[in-house]
């Protein structure tokens, strides 16, 4: 499902207070920023994703890149599938929570996806000690 990155997004269900916002929502039908992140960024994703996930699905969304197929994410806690929910991430100033696939992790170290700087900056700068998921949106692990 595409949402232009930083859209607000749409939740019937979210107990978040600050506005939800669109990151990583690709499709092959729209274009996409390119560039490389760098693997501190995919590293750190990795492991936000290993600790907390939310919103997740019954079903597996596919890489629409890699022809629909399930993706798989080698992580140092074993591998996982991704497509099935989203990790949230706080801004920097904590005025708004990027809400991005977890394909988003796919999508910057295969498909070269460059997601918008102030998303790479509040996942930089996330404590990955702290219980903002548990506090802030009663997310899932």
């Amino acid at each position: 499902m595409w949402h232009e990155d930083g859209t607000l997004m749409e939740l019937q269900f979210s107990v978040a207070t600050v506005p939800v916002v669109a990151i990583g929502w690709l499709d092959e039908h729209h274009a996409f920023r390119r560039g490389n992140v760098g693997q501190a960024v995919i590293d750190k994703l990795d492991a936000m994703y290993t600790r907390d996930v939310a919103n997740l699905t019954r079903g597996i969304h596919g890489c629409p890149f890699c022809n629909g197929i399930d993706i798989w994410r080698p992580l140092s806690a074993g591998r996982r599938l991704l497509g099935h929910a989203e990790l949230w991430v706080p801004d920097v100033g904590g005025d708004k929570i990027y809400a991005a696939p977890d394909l988003v992790i796919h999508y910057c170290a295969e498909h070269e996806y460059c997601p918008p700087i102030e998303f790479v900056e509040s996942v930089m700068s996330f404590d990955l000690s702290c219980d903002w998921y548990s506090t802030q949106h009663g997310a899932t692990s």
